[in-house]
C-alpha cells in the first residue's frame, strides 16, 4: 500500500512540474528590470521554461522583453485589470516559442494587456486577443500546428505582419471584435485559413511607400470565406488627384465598395469621348472598349474610355479611377484563385486598335515576366518553337499618374527591356495594365494562372521590399528573353516642369525593322501633359522599345518623334539614366542627329543637348545614329556644350517675358544677369539649379527696345547670350 501511495505522489509531483507557473515578479532595476531571461525577475525566481505556463501581470512596474535568442514557455498569459495592462515585447531577431501542443480546445496566448512583435512568435494552439497585438516591419507569426485547428478570437485589435500557417488548419473567429490585419504577408504553407470575414490584408500604420498585405499560396492551402483587401496609392509621383488603374482580387465587389473619404465613385454610362466631353455628372470611373477605337485621330486611343454599365468589377478587367493619392479603396470578397480568363479579346483595323485593360486577379503579385510569356506562347511549358502570332504582343503597359489629368505610359517587355530604369518584375494586388493583341484574327482570352503568382519575399527576386502601387523595384527578366545583343535608352526633359519621358532602341539577331510582337512596344496613346518621346520603326509605328537587327559596321539610323504639347519650353536630351546603354557591341558610337541645325552630338555619358521648342511636334528633326569608326565630318560631342544657354523667343517683345534654360550644371544656384549695350546691368535673378538643369522665366517689363547680353554664372563657369528685345 505504501509502495502505491508514493508512486501516486510521484505521478502528481510529475503533472505539477509539467504544468508549473512563472509570474513575472521584477525585481531588478535598470535595464535588467525587463529581462525574460533574468531569474530574479520571475516567481518562483527561475527562468521559463518549454513547460512552464507564463503569468504577465497588470500594475508592474516594467515588463519583459525579449531581446535576442529564443524564449520559450507553455502557455502565455497577459493580463489586464484597474492597475493597468501588462505587456511583452519580443524585439528584432529574437524568438518566443509558447510551445502547448496543437488542440482546438487548447490557448497558446491568452492577452488582456499588449503583445508587441518586432521578432518571431511560435505557436501551435489558440491565441485569444482581447487586448492589443502589434507587430513590426520584422515581425513574423508562425503557426505551426501539424493537425487540428489553431483559433484566432478575442475582442482586441490585432495586427500582424508576416504570418506563416502550417500543416493544420487555422481559423479567424466570426466572433471577433475587429478584423485582424495582416500588413505584409500570409504564407499558406499547407492547411486551409477559414476567414468568416474576419481578415483584411492592409497597409501599415506607416506607408510612405504604397504598400499593403498580400496572401501567397506556398502550399496545397487555401482561404476559405471573404477577405478584404486594401490598396493605398504611393505618392511618390502624385500627391493629389490623378486617374489609378485598378483591378479586383476577390469576386464581384460592387463599384460602390470603390468609395472611400472623400471620394464616391460617378459612373455615368452616356460617356462617349468626345461628343459629351462635359458630361454632368462627370463620371470618374472608367473602363477600355478597344472596339471604340473607330478611326486614325491623334486622339484615337481616347475613344476607348466607356463607364461600365454593370454594378460589380469584373475579375480580370482593369479600370481607371481618377482618386486623391490618399485614398485608401478596400474591396471584400471571396478571393479569386485559379486560371482566370478574360472574355476574348479583339483587334480592329486601326493603328491604336488592339490595346485592352486587363488588371491583377488575385490577392497577391503576379510575375509580369511570367504573365506575358504565358500569353505569348501556346501550351508549350517549354516556351519553345510555339510563338502564337495570333496572341498577344510580349508587352505590358502601366500608367503612372502626375497630376490631376497627366500622366505617362510605360511599358516592360518580355525581354526585360522597358522605357524607364524604375520598372518592376511583380505587379502588386490590384494594379491594372494594357496589353495588346497582335493581330486582328480569332480573338482570344488573356490567361492568368497560379503559377504567375509571385512571393516578393522570395529571395529569387531582387528585392525583399513589397511591391508598391504605381511604383516599382528593378526585377530581373527570365534568363531565357533577357539578352538581346544591345539596347539603348533616349530621355527627353521638360526643363520647366522637370517631366521626362524615355524611348529604347534594342538589337536582336531575330529582330527586323517593323513591327516584332515579342519585343517590341508600341505607344498606346500620346502622355497627357507630359512629353512624350519615341522612335519609328520600318512601318511608321510609333515605339516605346524598338528592337531591330543586330547592329554590324553599317550605319543604322532611327527616327525619334518628340511631342512637346506646348511650344516655347526648353528641353533636354540625353542618354538615359544607369542602365541606358546595354551591351552595344564594343566600339559603338552613337550620335544623335539634329538636321534642322545641321548638327550630330555624340551621346557618350552625361552628354546633354538642349533646346527650346518652336513647334509641339517634331517627327522629323531628330535622328539616332549607331555606328563604328571614327567621327564624321561636321559633327561635335553634345557634352562640349555643357553651359549652353537657350532663349525663347529671341528677340523678344517688350513688356513680355522670355524663358531660359541650360543643361548639364554644376552647383544648387546660378546668377542670370542681363546687361544693355553699355555693359550696365540692368537685371539680376538667382534661379535653382535641379540635377544639372535650369529654367526660369525673365520679363522685358520696362525694359527699352535694343540688343542685350545674358550671362549665366554657375559653380562650373559663364556662358553668354546675345538678346533682342524690339
Amino acid at each position: 500500500m505504501k509502495k502505491l501511495y508514493s508512486l501516486a505522489l510521484l505521478l502528481c509531483a510529475a503533472v505539477t512540474a509539467a504544468y508549473a507557473q512563472s509570474t513575472w515578479n521584477p525585481t531588478l532595476t535598470g535595464t535588467a528590470a525587463t529581462q525574460w531571461t533574468a531569474s530574479a525577475n520571475w516567481t518562483p525566481s527561475g527562468v521559463p521554461s518549454p513547460t512552464t505556463d507564463v503569468i504577465i501581470p497588470a500594475g508592474k512596474s516594467s515588463y519583459p522583453a525579449i531581446t535576442s535568442a529564443t524564449a520559450s514557455c507553455r502557455t502565455l498569459t497577459i493580463q489586464s485589470n484597474t492597475a493597468g495592462s501588462g505587456s511583452v515585447t519580443v524585439g528584432p531577431g529574437a524568438t518566443l516559442a509558447v510551445n502547448v501542443a496543437t488542440g482546438t480546445s487548447a490557448t497558446a496566448v491568452n492577452n488582456a494587456g499588449t503583445l508587441t512583435l518586432n521578432g518571431t512568435l511560435r505557436v501551435k494552439a489558440n491565441i485569444v486577443n482581447n487586448g492589443t497585438i502589434n507587430s513590426g516591419d520584422a515581425a513574423l507569426l508562425r503557426i505551426e500546428n501539424t493537425s487540428g485547428t489553431v483559433n484566432i478570437s478575442g475582442t482586441g485589435t490585432t495586427i500582424l505582419n508576416d504570418v506563416t500557417f502550417g500543416a493544420g488548419a487555422a481559423s479567424f473567429a466570426s466572433t471577433l471584435a475587429s478584423q485582424a490585419r495582416i500588413t505584409r504577408r500570409a504564407l499558406l504553407a499547407g492547411g486551409n485559413v477559414t476567414t468568416n470575414g474576419k481578415l483584411r490584408f492592409a497597409a501599415p500604420a506607416s506607408n510612405p511607400a504604397g504598400t499593403s498585405g498580400y496572401v501567397y499560396y506556398g502550399g496545397s492551402g487555401r482561404l476559405n470565406g471573404p477577405i478584404t483587401v486594401e490598396r493605398p496609392i504611393s505618392p511618390l509621383y502624385n500627391q493629389g488627384n490623378g486617374y489609378r488603374h485598378y483591378s479586383t482580387p476577390v469576386a464581384d465587389p460592387a463599384f460602390s465598395s470603390l468609395a472611400t473619404s472623400g471620394f464616391s465613385p460617378i459612373i455615368n454610362t452616356s460617356y462617349a469621348y468626345p461628343t459629351n466631353n462635359a458630361l454632368t455628372p462627370y463620371p470618374n470611373v472608367f473602363y477600355f472598349d478597344e472596339a471604340a477605337v473607330v478611326n486614325n485621330n491623334a486622339d484615337a486611343f481616347e475613344y476607348g474610355w466607356r463607364c461600365p454599365a454593370g454594378s460589380t468589377l469584373e475579375t480580370t478587367r482593369g479600370y481607371t479611377v481618377n482618386i486623391n493619392s490618399s485614398a485608401m479603396v478596400a474591396l471584400t470578397g471571396t478571393p479569386n484563385e485559379g486560371t482566370l480568363q478574360t472574355a476574348p479579346l479583339g483587334r480592329g483595323a486601326y493603328a491604336q486598335s488592339g490595346f485592352h485593360l486587363v488588371g491583377n486577379p488575385y490577392a497577391t503579385p503576379i510575375d509580369v515576366f511570367q504573365v506575358m510569356t504565358d500569353n505569348l506562347y501556346d501550351d508549350d511549358p517549354a516556351h519553345v518553337d510555339t510563338y502564337n502570332p495570333d496572341g498577344f504582343d510580349g508587352t505590358v503597359y502601366f500608367y503612372r499618374s502626375l497630376t490631376q489629368y497627366s500622366g505617362r505610359y510605360q511599358a516592360i517587355n518580355v525581354t526585360g527591356a522597358g522605357s524607364s530604369d524604375s520598372l518592376t518584375q511583380l505587379f502588386p494586388v490590384m494594379q491594372g495594365f494594357f496589353v495588346r493583341k497582335t493581330t486582328s484574327a480569332n480573338a482570344k482570352e488573356y490567361t492568368f494562372n497560379d503559377s504567375q503568382r509571385a512571393d516578393p519575399l522570395d529571395p529569387a527576386y531582387s528585392t525583399t521590399a513589397l511591391t508598391p502601387f504605381f511604383r516599382s523595384a528593378a526585377g530581373t527578366a527570365p534568363a531565357a528573353t533577357a539578352t538581346p545583343t544591345g539596347l539603348f535608352r533616349l530621355q527627353a526633359t521638360d526643363l520647366s516642369s522637370g517631366a521626362a519621358d524615355q524611348t529604347n532602341v534594342g538589337f536582336r539577331p531575330d529582330a527586323t525593322a517593323g513591327h516584332d510582337p515579342r519585343y517590341d512596344a508600341l505607344r498606346p496613346a500620346d502622355n497627357r501633359n507630359v512629353p512624350t518621346l519615341l522612335t519609328a520603326n520600318a512601318a511608321g509605328q510609333a515605339c516605346m522599345v524598338n528592337f531591330l537587327p543586330a547592329l554590324t559596321t553599317a550605319t543604322r539610323t532611327v527616327p525619334v518623334g518628340l511631342r512637346t504639347l506646348v511650344p516655347g519650353r526648353s528641353y533636354a536630351l540625353n542618354a538615359g539614366a544607369v542602365a541606358a546603354r546595354q551591351a552595344l557591341p564594343a566600339g559603338t558610337r552613337v550620335w544623335l542627329e539634329d538636321r534642322e541645325q545641321g548638327q550630330s552630338y555624340e551621346l557618350t555619358a552625361g552628354a546633354t543637348l538642349t533646346f527650346t521648342a518652336a513647334a509641339v511636334a517634331y517627327e522629323h528633326r531628330f535622328f539616332l545614329r549607331f555606328e563604328s569608326g571614327a567621327k564624321p565630318l561636321g559633327t561635335q560631342a553634345a557634352a562640349a556644350q555643357p553651359l549652353q544657354l537657350d532663349v525663347y523667343p529671341n528677340p523678344a517683345a517688350g513688356g513680355t517675358a522670355f524663358q531660359v534654360s541650360a543643361a548639364q550644371l554644376s552647383g544648387a544656384q546660378a546668377t542670370l544677369t542681363l546687361l544693355n549695350a553699355l555693359g550696365q546691368t540692368v537685371t539680376t535673378k538667382q534661379l535653382s539649379v535641379r540635377g544639372g538643369l535650369l529654367s526660369g522665366e525673365v520679363t522685358t517689363a520696362g525694359l527699352p527696345a535694343g540688343v542685350y547680353l545674358l550671362r549665366l554664372t554657375t559653380a562650373g563657369g559663364t556662358s553668354t547670350q546675345r538678346l533682342q528685345i524690339r
